[in-house]
C-alpha cells in the first residue's frame, strides 16, 4: 500500500514514531492516510493538489466562490442553463481572488457569471501546492493517535502501577488548534 494524498510521508511518520522496521509500514501508511482525511473533514478543504473539472453556482454576476484553486486551465459558463457551457472565457476575462490558493474568481470587463445551478465549469488545479507546516503537524498528531490506538482497545489502556486509564477522546485539542486558521466553517459545529 502507498499513501494517497497524505500530508506526511511514510518516512516522516516513521521517524516521528521511532519506528525503523518495515514490518509496520502498511499500518503506518493507513494511519497517515486516515489522519489526512480527518484533517480534510475537520477543515472542509483538501491540502493536496488535483487537476480536474468542477462546477459552481455564482451568487453574483461578477464573482464566484470556489474551492481552493491555484490555476485555471479553462473557465466556461452556461448562461442558457442547458449544460452546454458554450461560453469559454479568455484568461483576460477573469482573475483569481487574493491568496494562494484563491477561493474566488472575479469577472473582468463585460463578462458575467450566470447565477444558475452549475452555471460555471472550471478545469483547474485545486488544493495546495505544498502542505502547510501546521497541517503536517496536526496530521502527525492524529496519525500518532491512530497508530497508538492498537495499544488501547476500546479506548482503555492499562498499566500495572496505575491501573486502567481512559485514553481516547474525540479530537486532539492541539491538532484542532493547529488547524484553526484553515477552517472553512465554525469548529463549534463539530460533535
Amino acid at each position: 500500500m502507498a499513501i494517497t494524498n497524505g500530508y506526511l510521508t511514510l518516512e516522516e511518520f516513521k521517524t516521528r514514531m521511532g519506528v525503523s522496521a518495515e514490518i509496520a509500514d502498511t499500518t503506518l501508511e493507513r494511519a497517515v492516510e486516515a489522519a489526512s482525511r480527518q484533517v480534510d473533514g475537520i477543515t472542509g478543504r483538501s491540502f493536496y493538489s488535483v487537476t480536474e473539472v468542477r462546477y459552481f453556482r455564482a451568487d453574483r454576476s461578477n464573482m464566484v466562490i470556489v474551492d481552493d484553486i491555484t490555476a485555471v486551465t479553462t473557465l466556461q459558463t452556461d448562461p442558457n442553463n442547458d449544460r452546454t457551457y458554450n461560453v469559454t472565457w479568455a484568461a483576460t476575462d477573469f482573475e483569481l481572488g487574493d491568496g494562494v490558493p484563491a477561493t474566488s474568481i472575479y469577472a473582468i470587463g463585460a463578462q458575467a457569471f450566470p447565477t444558475n445551478r452549475r452555471g460555471v465549469k472550471i478545469n483547474g488545479t485545486w488544493g495546495f501546492t505544498t502542505v502547510p507546516s501546521d497541517v503536517k503537524e496536526a496530521t502527525a498528531l492524529f496519525a500518532a493517535r491512530l497508530w497508538k490506538r492498537k495499544d488501547a482497545p476500546f479506548g482503555v489502556m492499562g498499566a500495572d502501577e496505575l491501573g486502567q486509564m481512559r485514553t481516547i477522546t474525540k479530537l486532539d485539542p492541539d491538532a484542532v488548534t493547529l488547524l484553526q486558521p484553515w477552517l472553512k466553517f465554525d469548529i463549534s459545529l463539530l460533535p
